[in-house]
């Protein structure tokens, strides 16, 4: 199944609208050991993502 680039406009979109509540913080993705209903979209060239968004302090890395 086609993944879900970071070049899209909604990828950008979900990037500029964290960025607006956590200035500076970087965004990034992950690999997510789940199902999605996103395949059906993708395989027409409609991106889709999942989001969990949390943040990851110096002080979790450090536990």
């Amino acid at each position: 199944m086609p993944q879900s680039g970071k070049d899209t406009d909604l990828f950008c979109a979900l990037v500029h609208q964290a960025n607006v509540v956590f200035p500076n913080v970087p965004v990034t993705t992950y690999l997510f050991e789940a199902g999605t209903g996103a395949g059906p979209w993708r395989i027409r060239g409609i991106p889709g993502y999942g989001s969990c968004p949390y943040l990851i302090t110096n002080e979790i890395c450090r536990a």
